[in-house]
């Protein structure tokens, strides 16, 4: 069976107040969130790593839900009812713009044009989700919002079981739909037609489709368009046609490029050209690199059903297994289970990924409820996979850096080394007549620190530096060529071992000099190139050999020139190399004017040029990455040994962040209705100097509850009004309520120049005090008897009037008035009906690791429950590209 379908959906939590009127009081609990409540929301988010329930309009049962393309705050809901729901202000509130023509069974819009959607329907009987094959055939679009639905044409009834959006188009829409099965194997290679199309093309929107020819060769569960080429369509197919099927001429003709069956697709294109394309199948994962010519399977012993990709980011994947969700950063040679916040019975069909900036946020369905993930970006830097098929090199253009400062080299030296580093702060060097000595100078003012002597160590080169621990590496040259991890802080050093001989693929036969290393602090690993070499080698921390590729030069560039110009070296190859930070490399040539940015597996990222630097006399030509000292930029310095002067060129894609520390603190027990404090400091991973200017996400409880940005300490800092939501129920008059233990969170999202980084603690929030009830007022004595007829005898005198009850102490609580059990918190066969002791602490467990909404089952304060005078209130909660349909009830 194919997948159920899918819609790409992102929503965020929000909350309105509304007010209650007890007697003649009236007033509003001023419980909203802090001073972070108006951030916009294409900076808010959910807790980060984990999945949240996402909220949707209450009282309504919404059966579709989705973001409009090109608007962060603007979301559109279908309910059970037919009834378009919009929402302007992230969820804020909602309010009914039209009436859908049909009950739904999921909603499209990202990848679309703005302000549009594509309704799928659910099947007849209305029964939801949809399941494909059944019921409900063919889409419905809407242009304006919601407001009015059209039906597209030229689907021939057909289930639609999957939507994809062309990223260079918006017009151009590609959907599969349920379309006779095919049991006749197909070669590969094959092109033959034996069934109807099962894919369908729109060019105008998503108002008509046509059938895609070719694709009657198979029956597709899901499709993906090439965002480097889109004249090449991805398909997928299962049973005796099932396979990866592949067209070159927008869907006229497909081939299978392999017979293994599978249940999702997806192409991402990879920073420096090209495409890096997924299938989901029951026997591992698919990788091709060469537009699906040739696959290399990973994790073959995992059952894939459903995949998703961060933008941005090629390497990064959302899977979905028969066991649960995982999350891959390698290109899926490795993953791990992602299911922290779901209930262990949720295993969804399909995965949305919504387009824009990283962190991506996703999206799945389970039984009935909508569920979103955004990371925190800390696990980017995983090293992209070195085992995947090579790519074809191609045209690049080269791109000029700009210089953008020049500093000074106060030591005199002999200009024979080019050794850098950069710390964060200062530019660390090495000459070769003095061993031991770690010169520096400040950065920003050119001005001369004081050095750092490295007792018992010889002349030290290939200095690079770990910003995780504030040490760095060096190759000793005069200890046989050990290296050595030097500790800043003490000017301590040990030995890691001796300078490995790598072992690779040096086509060129001139790499006569030693090997050059780099270290990444995010991915814990060495990058290395021999001086005049054709191969990118990488190490682990003990300088055991992992990987290799081959540099992929493009051509005219490298050759390593004489003092004349003429060429002494008659093959290119690499001079030095310096990490990215990101799991990829910067390599200079020896030409002396080109610079590579590379990933992990030597994919070829950018292409830079330099004015000419002459080589330091050792063929030490060090560089040195820095996001740090020049705002909104990334820069590279290089080292002129001869004119001794460091010069810092600009490059359009630097990353090389320095690794991060967020600490989050906050009150130890906050009161309802007063505020609490809650606060993060920032500072460098290595040194623990603060990092200003930079803005920390908070959140309690899972709301967002301000953005400060950082001070010159590092710390940034909100105040904090506990929602109503967040506080444990109210219990009876006189009687505490109880404490809930809420998590407290502080996100990092990081940038360019520092790494992200995130923490958590813990509150106490306290709820309201109930106050006495008014006493109750005694009787009234009985009325006197009227007048009767004339007796001849006077009556019997009466007897006495019954003593009245005592007036109760003011002090004492009094029931509450119930119209039946369980209309109130505490009410008979209702949860909380036993009346707490006095002063007694009832500890909430945290809703956060439930997944559970537990504000949605928040009933009404009894009345009279507060004592005149106070404040009193309810909440409304507002509950609440890869293009894909999502079922509501995955």
């Amino acid at each position: 069976m194919a997948p159920q379908p899918r819609v790409g959906v992102v929503s965020r939590l929000t909350a309105c107040l509304a007010l209650l009127v007890v007697g003649p009081v009236t007033a509003a609990v001023a419980l909203a969130a802090g001073s972070g409540s108006d951030s916009s929301c294409s900076d808010t988010a959910f807790q980060r790593n984990r999945w949240t329930a996402v909220p949707l309009p209450r009282q309504s049962t919404v059966e579709a839900l989705a973001r409009l393309n090109g608007s962060e705050c603007t979301f559109l809901a279908v309910t059970a009812t037919k009834a378009v729901m919009l929402s302007e202000d992230n969820g804020r509130s909602w309010r009914k713009v039209g009436t859908a023509p049909v009950r739904a069974s999921a909603l499209l819009t990202d990848g679309l044009a703005p302000d549009s959607a594509l309704l799928v329907p659910a099947p007849v009987g209305g029964t939801v989700p949809a399941i494909p094959g059944r019921g409900a055939a063919g889409l419905y679009r809407t242009g304006d919002r919601g407001t009015s639905f059209a039906a597209v044409s030229g689907l021939d009834g057909g289930q639609v079981n999957d939507v994809t959006t062309d990223p260079s188009d918006v017009s151009r829409v590609v959907v599969a739909v349920d379309a006779v099965r095919v049991d006749a194997p197909a070669p590969i290679g094959s092109s033959r037609l034996p069934g109807p199309p099962s894919l369908a093309v729109s060019t105008d929107g998503g108002h008509s489709f046509s059938p895609m020819p070719g694709s009657a060769a198979f029956s597709a569960v899901a499709s993906a368009i090439d965002p480097t080429d889109p004249s090449v369509v991805y398909a997928v197919s299962k049973g005796a046609s099932g396979g990866v099927w592949v067209s070159t001429n927008n869907g006229a003709a497909f081939t299978r490029s392999s017979a293994t069956g599978a249940n999702d697709v997806l192409a991402s294109a990879l920073l420096g050209g090209g495409t890096q394309l997924y299938a989901a199948s029951d026997v591992g994962l698919l990788v091709s690199r060469d537009k699906g010519t040739t696959f290399d399977v990973k994790q073959a012993t995992v059952g894939f059903t459903a995949l998703a990709g961060e933008a941005g980011h090629p390497e990064a994947l959302m899977l979905g297994t028969a066991s649960g969700l995982r999350r891959s950063v390698d290109s899926g040679k490795t993953s791990k289970q992602a299911r922290s916040g779901l209930s262990p019975g949720c295993h969804p069909d399909a995965i949305a990924a919504a387009s824009g900036p990283a962190p991506t946020p996703f999206l799945i369905a389970c039984a009935g409820r909508w569920w979103s993930y955004r990371s925190d970006g800390a696990d980017y830097g995983a090293p992209d996979d070195p085992g995947l098929p090579g790519v074809p090199v191609g045209t690049m253009a080269v791109q000029k850096m700009k210089a953008l400062a020049q500093r000074p080299q106060p030591e005199r030296g002999d200009g024979a080394s080019g050794s850098v580093a950069f710390d964060g702060d200062a530019l660390i060097y090495t000459s070769k007549t003095e061993k031991g000595v770690l010169h520096r100078v400040d950065v920003s003012s050119g001005a001369a620190l004081p050095d750092l002597e490295v007792k018992g160590a010889g002349y030290l080169e290939w200095i690079t530096y770990d910003s995780l621990r504030h040490h760095l590496f060096a190759i000793d040259a005069d200890a046989q060529y050990n290296v050595i991890d030097i500790d800043l802080r003490t000017d301590k050093w040990q030995p890691v071992g001796p300078l490995p001989t790598p072992v690779g693929v040096e086509t060129e036969g001139n790499a006569f000099s030693g090997l050059g290393l780099s270290y990444d602090a995010n991915v814990n690993r060495f990058f290395g190139v021999l001086d005049h070499g054709s191969s990118l080698y990488t190490f682990d921390r003990q300088l055991r050999q992992t990987s290799t590729c081959v540099i992929p030069i493009p051509t005219g560039l490298g050759y390593d020139p004489d003092d004349n110009g003429s060429i002494t070296v008659t093959t290119p190859g690499a001079a030095s190399v310096v990490s990215s930070g990101d799991g990829g490399v910067y390599v200079e040539l020896e030409d002396d004017t080109s610079l590579l940015r590379m990933d992990g597996a030597c994919h070829l990222l950018g292409v830079f040029a330099h004015p000419n630097y002459p080589e330091a006399g050792d063929e030490n030509d060090a560089i040195a990455c820095d996001t740090v000292t020049f705002p909104g930029k990334a820069a590279l310095w290089l080292r002129d040994g001869y004119k001794r002067v460091f010069t810092a060129f600009q490059i359009p894609s630097g990353y090389c962040a320095l690794t991060t520390e967020l600490s989050v603190t906050a009150s130890r027990q906050v009161d309802a209705g007063l505020p609490g404090s809650v606060c993060g400091r920032l500072v460098r991973a290595a040194t623990h100097r603060p990092i200003a200017h930079q803005q920390v996400g908070l959140f309690v409880h899972e709301h967002e509850v301000g953005k400060p940005t950082t001070d010159a300490d590092g710390r940034a800092c909100t105040n904090y009004f506990p929602r109503l939501d967040d506080l444990p129920p109210t219990v009876l008059p006189g009687h505490r309520a109880g404490v809930a233990n809420r998590d407290v969170v502080g996100a990092f999202l990081g940038n360019a120049a520092y790494r992200p980084s995130s923490s958590r603690t813990t509150t106490l929030l306290q709820g309201f005090v109930g106050n006495p009830a008014p006493p109750v007022p005694p009787p009234l004595p009985p009325a006197a008897l009227p007048p009767v007829a004339p007796a001849v005898a006077p009556p019997p005198p009466g007897p006495p009037p019954p003593p009245q009850p005592p007036v109760p102490p003011a002090g004492q609580p009094q029931p509450i008035a119930q119209g039946h059990p369980g209309a109130q918190p505490g009410a008979m066969g209702a949860p909380g009906a036993a009346m707490q002791q006095e002063e007694e602490v009832e500890l909430e467990a945290q809703g956060a690791d439930t997944g559970v909404d537990s504000f949605s089952e928040l009933a009404a304060p009894p009345v009279g429950i507060f004592g005149a005078g106070a404040l009193l209130g309810l909440a409304v909660i507002a509950r609440r590209r890869r293009s894909r349909v999502i079922a509501a009830g995955g």
